[in-house]
């Protein structure tokens, strides 16, 4: 299954035929050669796509659960006491960041790191108008496009492809 599609099905007459012209996969806990794969087999499940992208994150620091023995994350998160604990609120937990100064900073509440990416970037890939499947190998300017949001943000080719 792939982490978003765009589906198209009839609203008249047979809703059996379904058409998903865009895929997009995103890596972020799995290995980049993963993700193209996964790509791969997708497009070959199904033949019709038109448009699949991959996104990768990389993380500046891989993401460790805090250490409970150590820290103040079960107490900050929990919002009371150890014998009747309550979860924080989404907007309790967010009011609990580190206020940061560039998108490049780690995302750090209750003493741990959350998050902390290193970049961010962006794979796109049209079917050809001969009908032939997307080849996620191919860095053919005409059915490929690549570009970045992180450490900058440079996509301006990816904008021009999916338009």
């Amino acid at each position: 299954m792939p982490d978003m599609a765009i589906t198209v099905t009839a609203v008249e007459g047979p809703t059996e035929v379904v058409l998903i012209p865009f895929i997009v996969e995103c890596a972020l806990s799995e290995t980049d050669e993963h993700v193209f794969e996964k790509a791969e087999d997708i497009i070959l499940a199904y033949p019709d796509v038109i448009c699949i992208a991959v996104v990768l994150v990389h993380e500046a620091r891989e993401y460790a659960t805090p250490d409970y023995c150590d820290s103040t994350v079960p107490t900050a998160l929990c919002g009371s006491t150890d014998s009747d604990p309550k979860p924080l609120t989404l907007k309790q937990f967010i009011n609990l960041h580190t206020t940061l100064r560039s998108f490049g900073e780690p995302t750090i509440i209750s003493d741990n790191t959350w998050c902390h990416l290193s970049s961010v970037e962006y794979f796109v890939w049209v079917k050809k108008d001969d009908g032939s499947l997307i080849d996620v190998h191919s860095q053919d300017p005409e059915d490929m496009a690549y570009g970045i949001v992180m450490p900058e943000i440079d996509m301006d080719t990816v904008t021009e492809m999916l338009e």
